[in-house]
């Protein structure tokens, strides 16, 4: 116990899950194994740690639990709880493990409460619990994790083989001979019955069918789940009608979503699977059925030959023991009988065997048979529904037989004709992928299992002519409502209705009264199926109806432009669709709009650009848009030229009305569209040049700067056009040597349409701009700008001393020019040089 402790104080504290498994799996060695008695003084201990973060630990209290029941089954009613909290944990794989222990813990429980003399609390509750288990795991068949719905297929098969009755040909998995299964279930059991357990067996074996049935099932569950059925249908033979039948549905009805090489993998674990079901004794009812689906599957004619011998001997071994079986609950019934039969009535019976037969001796047999009857209805009740089973044919027989009857030439020629509508234009994947040659065409084994193939489409569909196939019922419950005339009366109809109106070539539920005169013969009506056409079913918009819809549409598409609930992908959605509405709307149905963006253009500024080209775009009309619209080249070539100009023009004009604290904004935004533009129009050049040299906007000071930078940056590249720049930059500064400005520097595209006869500042600072602008990366000007302050006017003088301290504190004190120039110091310039050096040991205290 002191061990137990220890190991469980260390598996507290460590930090690891390995070293915390490994501890708690040497407590489980010694609580489960070595000495059970301490399993009820520490499983709460051990069970806390379902609760730990990590999901191996959890996995593990899981097979803990498991391992406990299977030793104990007191614990069971202590335990299952844990059970039923981690199968809703949100780790997958927790809930694996915990589906994949019930099972195990189904069966300990039915052993326990069978082996019980009698039933306690304690039991009822677990039974309770592995109810509510059961419940949650058979609805885990849907789960949205594929290894979960694997686990809930292997699980529900444990628990039919337990709740489920074993026959003389079953053949068992297990090491032991007989399993555990309903056989050891006391009829007498209080807490459940034997047929509830038996019924829901049955019912979780329809699920798993339905389920092998299903669209989008995937290809590990399809082999999963056929594997599943083909043992539950070995070992219980008497799901072998259904599971054949779900099988041959399969075939002929694979899931659409399979791959080409899952296609391939299904098809060959099928034909394992259907080869490992005809060896089972009693399959030989259902050997025809198999041997079909094997043939398409490929299964070669010497196999075939082995099989039919195999089932040959297999039917007569089984005739045998079903004759066997049959005489000996012949005499096990005469023995209950007697058992019940009343001392007075067996004298009667014994003067039968030694007497003739007279009126009062048959009534008192009659009697007596009355009454064994009424004593044993449980008994009777289960014969008959055997002998149902083997008596009554399935829907599907009854379909193929009907089916197979009408495949006369004509009908044939009508069926492929009638189908061959609705053919796609290319052949499917699928089709490539499970299609093999049809081998003996034409023989009575290929009109058999054509009929079989076009018999399970029709019960698949519900419009079998023999009856219909409610949902989560098998087929065998509605063949046994049907007495022989009306099975007669079906299968021997000449009413070819609902089989072809389910091939699309006659209308269903069409009866006509029987006529007075002899009816003429008419030909046989024919309706093609025809696609749905959109333009069909939807009313036609007008031009002025689709151009309103597009408006309100762009003016809701904007008024969420800015949401901040949207993604990035969204909002680059919504843009290029707003801006290809536009793009193909006139200047007039989008005004309202349009003022709306350029209200505050920077807030649209991706948005108005984007437009800008889809307005290009659709000049050019090589638009994707403009195919859509129907629009022609000729008719939108010259429009969208215009309105391209036009919304330009409209842009600039935003900005030149612009407000004083807005113009800013407006003017780069303008900047950023006209250098990003695919084309500019002469008519927003010539409206840029001049507002460039209007005084009234103080646009020249913003077309200056933005010259000034564009050149900087080109003397940083170098070239050619450096060269000429700096040319420009010493011309320049060579102005101020003369008196009066010269004629250059003034005309009417330069904004300055006036000669001046005297320098002012204005003159000055537009000579020196380009000269001081390019000084810190020609620094070889500082000496021709001494010599110019030498020889300039005093106005001039003044505006280089004012104008200096940018250029000289981004050439810096390091600079070699400078130190040439103030250890030169030409006479004239010691003013120049003493604010040089101001300005240089300014900078230096600053720093």
């Amino acid at each position: 116990m002191l061990l137990v402790v220890e190991l469980l104080n260390q598996a507290a504290f460590l930090p690891s899950e390995k070293q915390r498994i490994s501890m708690l799996s040497q407590v489980q060695e010694l609580v489960v194994h070595r000495q059970p008695d301490l399993l009820d003084t520490f499983y709460e201990e051990v069970v806390a740690f379902q609760s730990d973060k990590n999901s191996d630990v959890r996995k593990w209290v899981v097979g803990f639990i498991e391992e406990a029941c299977k030793k104990d089954g007191r614990m069971l009613p202590l335990l299952l709880p844990n059970v039923q909290l981690l199968l809703e944990d949100g780790t997958v794989s927790v809930v694996k493990r915990c589906v994949q222990a019930t099972a195990p813990l189904h069966k300990c429980t039915l052993v326990w409460v069978t082996s019980a003399h009698t039933i306690t609390s304690d039991m009822e509750l677990a039974w309770i619990i592995l109810t509510g288990i059961k419940s949650k795991v058979t609805a885990m068949i849907d789960h949205e994790n594929d290894g979960v719905r694997t686990q809930v297929i292997k699980c529900m098969e444990s628990m039919i083989l337990v709740q489920s009755y074993s026959e003389t040909t079953s053949v068992h998995r297990e090491r032991e001979n007989v399993p555990f299964c309903l056989d050891r279930v006391p009829l007498t059991l209080k807490l459940t019955r034997p047929r509830k357990l038996e019924d829901e067996a049955k019912q979780m074996v329809q699920k798993l069918v339905s389920f092998l049935g299903s669209i989008h099932i995937s290809s590990v569950n399809l082999m999963t789940c056929m594997s599943s059925l083909v043992i539950l249908a070995r070992a219980r033979p008497i799901f072998l009608p259904s599971v054949v039948q779900s099988l041959e549905l399969l075939h002929a009805n694979l899931p659409p979503t399979l791959s080409k090489s899952q296609v391939n993998s299904v098809r060959k674990h099928l034909k394992l699977q259907l080869i490992n079901l005809l060896k089972h004794p009693s399959a030989c009812d259902f050997h025809d059925n198999i041997i079909t689906v094997l043939t398409d599957l490929g299964m070669s004619s010497s196999e075939k030959r082995e099989r039919a011998k195999a089932a040959a001997v297999a039917k007569k071994e089984d005739g045998n023991e079903g004759s066997a079986r049959k005489r000996a609950r012949l005499s096990n019934s005469t023995l209950t009988s007697n058992k019940d039969i009343p001392e007075d009535h067996k004298n009667t019976i014994k003067s039968k065997n030694t007497s003739q037969d007279t009126p009062s001796t048959l009534a008192s047999l009659t009697k007596i048979k009355t009454e064994t009857i009424d004593s044993k209805k449980i008994e009777d009740e289960g014969g008959e529904d055997d002998e149902k089973e083997e008596t009554a044919g399935t829907l599907l027989d009854m379909t193929t037989k009907w089916v197979l009857r009408r495949l006369t030439i004509d009908n044939v020629t009508e069926l492929v004709m009638t189908s061959m509508l609705s053919l796609p234009p290319t052949m499917p994947g699928l089709f490539s992928a499970g299609y093999t040659p049809v081998s003996g065409a034409g023989t009575l084994q290929q009109k058999q299992q054509l009929s079989r193939l076009l018999a399970s489409q029709l019960v698949a569909a519900n419009v079998s002519p023999m009856g219909q196939l409610p949902p989560q019922t098998s087929v065998a419950p509605m063949a046994e409502g049907l007495t022989e005339e009306d099975i007669q009366r079906l299968g021997d109809s000449d009413d070819e209705g609902p089989f072809v109106s389910f091939l699309g070539s006659r209308p269903p539920n069409l009866s006509a009264p029987p006529p007075a005169l002899p009816a003429p013969i008419l030909a046989p009506i024919r309706h093609k199926i025809q696609a749905v056409k959109l333009s069909e079913v939807t009313p036609v918009l007008s031009e002025q109806q689709q151009r309103s819809l597009s408006i309100c549409l762009v003016r809701n598409l904007l008024r969420s432009y800015h949401f901040n609930n949207l993604s990035q992908l969204d909002k680059k959605h919504r843009m290029h669709m707003i801006a290809k509405l536009l793009a193909f709307s006139s200047a007039d149905e989008i005004r309202g709009v349009e003022d709306t963006m350029l209200q505050d253009p920077s807030k649209y500024c991706d948005l108005i650009e984007l437009w800008i080209f889809c307005v290009h775009s659709a000049t050019c009309d090589f638009s994707q848009l403009a195919r859509i619209t129907g629009r022609s080249h000729k008719k939108k070539v010259l429009t969208s030229k215009q309105e391209y100009d036009d919304m330009l023009v409209r842009v600039f004009d935003v900005t030149t009305v612009a407000e004083s604290n807005t113009r800013m904004s407006a003017c780069s935004l303008l900047s950023r569209l006209l250098l990003s533009c695919p084309a500019v129009p002469v008519t927003v050049v010539s409206a840029l040049v001049e507002c460039a040299v209007s005084d009234n906007n103080n646009s020249s000071a913003l077309v200056r700067k933005a010259i000034l930078q564009e050149a900087e940056a080109i003397l940083l590249i170098g070239g050619s056009q450096a060269e000429s720049i700096m040319s420009a930059g010493r011309r320049q500064l060579l102005y101020l040597e003369q008196p009066e400005p010269p004629d250059a520097m003034f005309a009417e595209f330069l904004g300055r349409p006036t000669k001046l006869e005297e320098w002012d500042e204005a003159t000055v600072k537009a000579c020196l701009d380009l000269p001081l602008t390019i000084l810190p990366l020609h620094e070889a000007l500082v000496h021709d700008l001494a010599l110019v302050y030498i020889k300039t006017v005093n106005e001039a003088k003044r505006g280089i001393l004012r104008l200096l301290e940018g250029p000289v504190s981004l050439m810096g004190m390091d600079s070699p020019q400078l130190l040439a120039l103030v250890r030169s110091t030409p006479k004239g310039s010691e003013t120049l040089i003493t604010r040089i050096i101001h300005i240089l040991t300014e900078k230096g205290l600053a720093l």
